[in-house]
């Protein structure tokens, strides 16, 4: 495993295995859930029926399922970057990264 400490916590280069961990702190930043301000963006993409609903499961599935496919992309495409908490390792932050012209659609 590739990684590198940083005030106190430990950067690392996750792997498919984190998948389940890294799309649910994807997912609980990007829904909004546990008091964070979600991403804007679903509003419009969810629509009416689950716009300003942030804590709905539907909801919160959806955006679950779409971070799982963020990962996947990412992590075949680019790679994706973790912080793990010093004491216990968990997954606090991640991000997917992808260089310019990597992708194709």
């Amino acid at each position: 495993r590739h990684s590198q400490r940083a005030r106190g916590h430990e950067v690392v280069l996750l792997r498919a295995s984190d998948e389940p961990e890294a799309a649910a702190v994807l997912r609980d930043a990007f829904a909004g859930a546990g008091g964070a301000l979600p991403e804007a963006g679903f509003d419009w993409a969810l629509g009416s029926a689950l716009r300003g609903e942030h804590g709905l499961e539907a909801r919160m599935e959806f955006v679950g399922y779409y971070m799982r496919w963020v990962f996947r992309t990412c992590a075949a495409h680019g790679l994706v970057i973790g912080v793990r908490a010093a004491s216990g390792g968990a997954l606090l932050a991640v991000a997917g990264l992808l260089p310019p012209g990597c992708w194709r659609a």
